[in-house]
């Protein structure tokens, strides 16, 4: 059965359900639960989340156009139209696509290339070969499939000549990926996570008072435990020369026999990517544009905030105030001005050049500007319906507030999970989380700001373990390793990343504290400890 007919059928149930309800007492109410959960069951089953997010969207606009198919189709062409009208959204949108074409163009001036070539000659034995394969993914942090691709196809012939197993180069470059991306203050996800956090501080004003999206997305970075742990993690297994699990296993095999022979002569294909390949590049030409982004967006950000609140005021209340949109916008194209600049200069490319250069990196983004958009649809539309307000009141009544942060960790990692996408994840459980009115209470925000973080946290362990996810297949392609078995060895280490979160944002539920260093240390001893408890050298 096509993926198609599965999501129509999976439509017309829920289509059927809805027709059930009493036009009257839909707003608020558990019927306003039906968007998010048709989306995630939809994402689940046809493993494609914009048509679930249209699908959920519709069924939305349905329930509120009092059950009328007509009303539904108009009200959601309506409220997307809406989105696209607003002013910063479309900023956000013109970053995401300008952000595409400053990696392109640091692709072709030799950047790219040069930063690569900067961390293979450190690789000299096994442990300096993951060290310079984790701190490669590190520092490719604006964008999880250029990492994906870069990382795994440049350091597979270092790692190979050290021994180590393609499962293992894997599972570092996943883990320096999307979980890295995913806290970056300047990469291909900020706008979509920015977009989302602003849609909804524009909905509840309590909310707007204390933050911008950029200075939410700030205050709740500390929290984001997932990649912290994970940058442990590899970090410990790279310097002690431990593994456990299957991997253990793979690691030993490789060691002993090496990798032509456990993977075989006949290789796939090499993967096309688009660094160049001609003159060593010069690792400058990548690092002074992304120095451009992040001064720019500071700049920017203090610049226009100063001028709403006072040059004296506070520097986090003139970051709060600052346009996040303008200085995206402002930073995104000043750094392909600069990557522009020298790549003429070094006679890379010509002008000429230019425009295909920048379209084939904003293309890239296409898919993911589609998604974002269709996140603000579902949020507006989970707004309308009352969604957040019904959750509220549950989690009002049934739930202690200390356990949201771990709940929101929980449940963002299995929709991940089954979905494949960190993406689809943010865009449902991000309006439900900050639609949670208690929490807007500055009394609260050592729990608002954890639960935050943990949707970014769940949202890659989910992604990070799942075998339909876009990177783990990416990451598997670029390793030259058969995806299942990547999935198979990696599992392990994310689960007890997990592990380590769960007790994290336990303690910190449990604290409500404004500083997530006890917390943050907690998480560090389960990988420490799990590491040393149950991890077994691989030379002994």
């Amino acid at each position: 059965m096509s993926r198609m007919t599965i999501a129509l059928l999976s439509c017309l149930v829920f289509l059927i359900f809805a027709w059930s309800a009493s036009p009257s007492n839909i707003i608020g109410t558990g019927w306003s639960l039906v968007p998010p959960v048709a989306t995630i069951v939809l994402a689940f089953l046809t493993k494609e989340v914009i048509t679930a997010l249209v699908a959920g969207a519709f069924l939305g606009c349905f329930l509120i156009g009092e059950l009328s198919l007509f009303s539904g189709y108009t009200t959601v062409l309506q409220y997307f139209v809406d989105g696209l009208k607003d002013l910063d959204k479309v900023k956000i949108i013109f970053f995401s696509l300008g952000l595409g074409g400053l990696i392109s163009f640091c692709n072709q001036n030799g950047g790219m290339a040069g930063v690569v070539s900067l961390f293979t000659r450190f690789a000299k034995g096994r442990a300096s070969a993951q060290l310079s394969t984790w701190a490669l993914g590190i520092c490719i942090f604006f964008d999880d499939y250029a990492s994906s691709l870069v990382v795994g196809n440049t350091m597979r012939p270092t790692t190979d000549r050290m021994r180590i197993s393609r499962e293992k180069l894997a599972y570092i470059v996943d883990a320096t990926s999307a979980p890295i991306a995913c806290i970056a203050p300047i990469s291909t996800w900020i706008a979509n996570q920015l977009g989302l956090f602003g849609t909804q501080i524009a909905a509840f004003p309590a909310l707007g008072a204390h933050f911008n999206s950029y200075a939410l997305f700030l205050a709740a970075l500390p929290f984001s435990f997932y990649a912290f742990f994970s940058i442990l993690m590899m970090f410990t297994l790279a310097i002690t020369g431990r593994e456990f699990g299957p991997m253990l296993h793979c690691e030993r095999q490789v060691l002993k026999d090496g990798a032509a022979i456990v993977y075989g002569d006949k290789e796939q294909e090499e993967l096309e990517n688009s660094l160049d390949k001609g003159r060593p590049g010069n690792p400058l030409f990548a690092l002074l544009p992304i120095a451009t982004v992040l001064s720019l967006t500071m700049g920017v950000l203090y610049r226009t905030g100063s001028a709403s609140v006072g040059a004296d005021a506070p520097l986090r209340d003139i970051i709060s105030s600052g346009s996040t949109g303008t200085a995206l916008v402002t930073a995104a194209y000043g750094g392909c001005l600069v990557a522009i600049i020298l790549g003429l200069w070094d006679r890379r490319f010509s002008l000429t050049k230019v425009p295909t250069i920048f379209l084939t990196g904003s293309r890239a983004m296409v898919d993911a500007v589609l998604v974002l958009s269709l996140s603000w649809l579902l949020g507006r539309v989970c707004l309308e319906i009352g969604t957040a307000t019904f959750v509220a009141a549950m989690v009002k009544t049934h739930v202690s507030y200390a356990l949201i942060p771990t709940l929101v960790f929980l449940f963002s990692s299995l929709i991940a999970f089954a979905t494949g996408t960190s993406w689809g994840t943010m865009g449902i459980m991000i309006p439900i989380v900050l639609g949670i009115t208690p929490l807007h209470d500055p009394s609260l925000h050592g729990i608002l700001l954890p639960s935050v973080a943990a949707i970014l946290a769940g949202a890659s362990l989910g992604d990070h373990c799942s075998p339909i996810s876009d990177t783990t297949v990416l990451s598997s392609i670029a390793s030259k390793v058969d995806v299942l078995s990547h999935v198979r060895t990696q599992i392990p280490y994310a689960g007890l990343v997990g592990l380590a979160c769960i007790a994290a944002y336990l303690l910190q539920g449990l604290l409500q504290s404004s500083t997530a260093l006890p917390a943050f240390l907690v998480g560090c001893l389960v990988v420490l400890g799990g590491v040393r408890l149950i991890g077994v050298k691989v030379v002994n």
